[in-house]
């Protein structure tokens, strides 16, 4: 399967929030078009995003500036 196969299957046959949980996230919420969740190396809940018509993912962590 290729990785586009593998985005495809899991938005349409909505898998992201299993995929989340499976890699150690918690405290998952669903908004309109993202989904906000917590992970294991920050423990802001708004930090983390996934698009859920892309899977595309941004973090707005500010571990970095520590």
């Amino acid at each position: 399967m290729k990785s586009y196969e593998l985005i495809d299957y899991i938005i349409k046959n909505d898998k992201i929030i299993d995929v989340l949980e499976g890699i150690g996230c918690t405290n998952i919420k669903s908004y309109s078009k993202e989904y906000r969740f917590l992970t294991p190396i920050c423990p802001n809940p708004t930090a983390n995003r996934i698009k859920k018509d892309t899977l595309k993912f941004r973090s707005f962590s500010d571990d970095e500036n520590n």
